[in-house]
């Protein structure tokens, strides 16, 4: 039975090879992929061949989608270069830009100092606040500055003061009799 098909499929190419000048896909793809094709396989063999090749997306068929590859680490490297000789400055460009920073007189750049970081503090809301120191020192004073303490003179009752008045008297009724 896969005989049977292999000879079917090899038919099939052979017609395709002489009407449309079809080849194999490694013949279509050169080794850049100069005209950018995707590539459908599911046969993990040639899967492996066509990603050391730079530049051919992959695709296989998952289920009922189709699903392209990550590009293989050959095609990124590739990628990079590409884009490095693109950003390149020639050497034609670096002598013409030589020669107009010295017409314009333009200094060269110097690289910028780092910027030094200033040496931080303690953080002022954790801190206790310090106290007021108290006068230690004791002013002199002056004759005139002194002030006498004057004593309140309490009002007594009239009747307290009547019998004060009676003990006071005859405490010295009794003085004069002895």
């Amino acid at each position: 039975m896969r005989v049977k098909r292999l000879k079917h499929c090899k038919k099939i190419v052979n017609f395709y090879k002489t009407t449309f000048g079809f080849r194999q896909p490694f013949q279509v793809l050169g080794e850049d992929n100069p005209h950018h094709f995707f590539v459908s396989t599911q046969d993990k063999e040639l899967c492996d061949q066509l990603k050391k090749i730079p530049g051919v997306p992959l695709l296989y068929i998952h289920y009922n989608s189709l699903v392209l590859e990550k590009p293989s680490k050959g095609t990124l490297d590739r990628g990079d270069q590409i884009d490095s000789v693109k950003t390149m400055t020639s050497s034609v460009e670096k002598e013409r830009l030589q020669q107009l920073k010295k017409l314009q007189n333009v200094e060269e750049e110097k690289e910028p100092r780092p910027k030094r970081r200033k040496v931080k503090g303690v953080n002022p809301l954790a801190m206790k606040k310090k106290k007021k120191k108290a006068k230690d020192s004791i002013p002199i004073k002056d004759a005139n500055s002194i002030k006498k303490r004057r004593k309140k003179k309490r009002k007594i009752a009239a009747h307290v003061l009547q019998e004060l008045k009676k003990m006071k008297n005859s405490s010295t009724d009794i003085d004069v009799v002895q």
